[in-house]
């Protein structure tokens, strides 16, 4: 009996949250400052020793916004909102360690800052502040031929990352400005 009802409880439970007008962070509509729909990614910088990142952040950034929102990207001539985004800190760190000191796990934190500036008048409309995304891996999945070189678990950590830290300066437009 107490197996039948499980479904029929979170069914209705799940219903109450929607119907409610809860989402599911990442995915909830954003609003775009001045009902922008034309923007343009005019500047990424990235002051850190990771040359994959720029490609990275501008794909992830313009897929996260065309799916939440009804943006247009466009060239900067046609553009009624200018995106800065500035990739402050990449950085990974230990965060678990076993006896004699050897490190099994790490750290891989991005944090980005994004404004939005009018096209017309270079004005600054809004401003995502610091945000942060945070990912980790296990060393002992790495598989790493170069010392120094970043494995596919550290490349893996270091998108979701990104990803995370991207859906969060969504999420800041969903809440309103």
């Amino acid at each position: 009996m107490v197996n039948s009802t499980f479904p029929i409880l979170l069914i209705l439970a799940s219903s109450f949250l929607f119907s409610c007008g809860y989402n599911f962070v990442g995915a909830s509509p954003i609003n775009l400052p001045r009902n922008m729909v034309n923007l343009h990614i005019a500047l990424v910088q990235n002051p850190t020793q990771e040359a994959w990142i720029e490609p990275y952040v501008r794909s992830r950034f313009r897929d996260e916004f065309s799916r939440r929102g009804r943006v247009e990207w466009v060239s900067e001539d046609q553009a009624q909102g200018l995106v800065h985004i500035d990739i402050q800190q990449f950085r990974t760190s230990d965060a678990l360690t076993r006896e004699r000191d050897r490190t099994v796990k790490a750290d891989v934190a991005v944090t980005m800052n994004v404004q939005i500036l009018s096209a017309d008048t270079g004005q600054l409309i809004w401003s995502s502040g610091a945000v942060t995304g945070r990912s980790s891996y296990f060393l002992a999945a790495e598989d790493v031929s170069m010392p120094g070189s970043s494995g596919p678990e550290q490349r893996r950590a270091s998108q979701e990352a990104v990803d995370e830290a991207v859906t969060r300066v969504a999420d800041r437009l969903g809440d309103g400005f």
